[in-house]
């Protein structure tokens, strides 16, 4: 009977140790304890900039668990979002605990930053995300990285990489197409204010728009469509 308990108590520990937890970004496993980095933007203007960084961010562990824990650190002190399939928690720190998942199944844990700004300028860079993974049922699973979000190097290149065939300024409602189309801009109401035929860059003028949220459409000649909120001052 000795035996058998001491068999007993050699598997739980075994079971313990193997029990391992990995994060991943796109598909592909995170390194414990390194930093990595996200510099995929999505800015609108509607009278002021709308910014969203959502990098595709998830944990898996190798054994079924009831007891997972991750938390999400803003140490840059922005307010920051995260699921990981149950309610949302926002703030500048968020945990999610008891979360069930399943052996070698791929938890998405639906985090995203998102703020608006009265101008580029103020679109923080370098924002800086500490993550932590427990398994509450096993020891020694314990598991962090570091984030960075939208880094002071490439945010000069966003604006140019992201950049949508149309945007709003103080000029107008500026273009830069590839080749032909028909841009149009309706009021709040679906009313038709402007209607132009637009080809390489230009500006179409606002000026005369009275102030208010408008709504755009771009249609190039292959039948390709954009569509997007303006806000005229």
């Amino acid at each position: 009977m000795k035996k058998f308990y001491l068999l007993l108590t050699a598997l739980l520990v075994a079971g313990a140790a193997h029990a391992n937890l990995t994060f991943y970004i796109d598909g592909k496993p995170i390194e414990p304890n390194t930093t990595i980095t996200f510099n995929e933007i999505s800015k609108e203007f509607v009278g002021e900039w709308l910014v969203e960084m959502k990098p595709n961010l998830s944990i898996q562990s190798d054994i079924y668990t009831s007891k997972l824990s991750v938390t999400a650190t803003c140490v840059t002190g922005q307010s920051i979002q995260m699921c990981a399939g149950g309610a949302c928690q926002t703030g500048t720190s968020v945990k999610k605990t008891d979360i069930k998942v399943s052996a070698n199944q791929t938890l998405p844990l639906e985090f995203h930053y998102e703020g608006s700004f009265a101008s580029e300028t103020e679109i923080p860079t370098d924002i800086k995300v500490h993550f932590e993974a427990q398994d509450g049922n096993k020891q020694n699973t314990y598991i962090a990285y570091d984030l960075i979000m939208n880094t002071e190097q490439a945010s000069i290149t966003l604006v140019e990489s992201n950049a949508k065939p149309v945007r709003y300024t103080a000029a107008g409602l500026e273009y830069n197409l590839d080749g032909n189309a028909n841009i149009a801009l309706y009021d709040i109401t679906g009313r038709q204010v402007l209607n132009v035929n637009a080809e390489g860059q230009g500006t179409v003028n606002t000026h005369t728009l009275h102030t208010g949220l408008y709504l755009y459409s771009v249609r190039t000649a292959t039948g390709a469509k954009q569509t997007g909120k303006i806000y005229v001052k």
